[in-house]
């Protein structure tokens, strides 16, 4: 089976992001089971901080959802979304047959068997953080949940210090784990997919005795299990409150909207 990761930003362009992209796709492909390919994507065009802002973020969405109706037609078994903030969390399952994934909401979920109150720790960008705790609240978790721990130096600097010292990250993390672990948190989510390859990379899988989710296994085995239920005639609701259009009516209201 093949599984399209979809990072929801620019691959293969930026060499600051080159330990993220390299590590994200053996890591992916570490943990798939046996038999599972994960290919990485991801988008043509990004705009700076598209993920801070909803208007940045609804003119860059149709990329992801046109690479995932491709995903479709070109055979892959499942859709897995790789941003933290889970993009296109409504309309990607309104139109694709095959099942999809996405990080943050599997990574809760995982969190939420290991223990029953988790936290996320990550750089301290109030916008980000804000629209990281809406997804909680969307999920129904925010009483499992825990004010997150952070550190105020920025995702770039993050990425050179994982190469040059990446002791330096190791206790970062753990001072900003520090408090949500007083707290009551019994589970921790980097909060973000970078952060995540570069604990999976140094083995971190617990600090303080509290384990780390590693989100990437979680969203891969997320679309694993997915696809086993759908062979087995379970796939998710689209009546009701989860009602979704036909093939017919995705086709013609993309004609309608010039997307092809």
């Amino acid at each position: 089976m093949k599984i399209w990761y979809q990072s929801y930003t620019r691959v293969g362009f930026d060499p600051r992001w080159k330990y993220y992209e390299e590590g994200l796709e053996k890591h992916a492909n570490k943990v798939a089971r046996q038999g599972t390919v994960v290919e990485i994507h991801g988008v043509d065009k990004a705009y700076p901080d598209f993920s801070r802002y909803h208007y940045f973020m609804s003119m860059h969405l149709p990329q992801i959802i046109d690479n995932a109706l491709r995903a479709e037609r070109e055979g892959y078994g499942a859709f897995v979304v790789g941003g933290m903030l889970d993009p296109g969390y409504f309309e990607l399952k309104e139109v694709l047959d095959i099942p999809v994934a996405f990080i943050a909401e599997s990574s809760c979920q995982v969190a939420c068997l290991l223990a029953p109150r988790f936290s996320v720790i990550g750089s301290r960008d109030p916008l980000v953080l804000q629209k990281t705790e809406d997804r909680i609240r969307l999920y129904g978790l925010e009483q499992r949940y825990i004010p997150a721990g952070c550190w105020e130096v920025g995702q770039l600097e993050l990425q050179t210090e994982f190469t040059r010292n990446p002791q330096r990250v190791i206790e970062m993390v753990t001072e900003a784990a520090r408090k949500p672990i007083e707290q009551g948190a019994g589970a921790l989510i980097p909060g973000s997919g970078y952060l995540g390859i570069f604990l999976a990379n140094q083995g971190i899988t617990q600090v303080s005795g509290v384990p780390v989710v590693d989100s990437v296994r979680a969203v891969v085995g997320t679309a694993e299990l997915l696809v086993d239920f759908q062979k087995g005639g379970i796939s998710r609701c689209k009546q009701g409150a989860s009602a979704a259009p036909t093939k017919e009516q995705v086709v013609a209201a993309r004609k309608a909207y010039g997307a092809g």
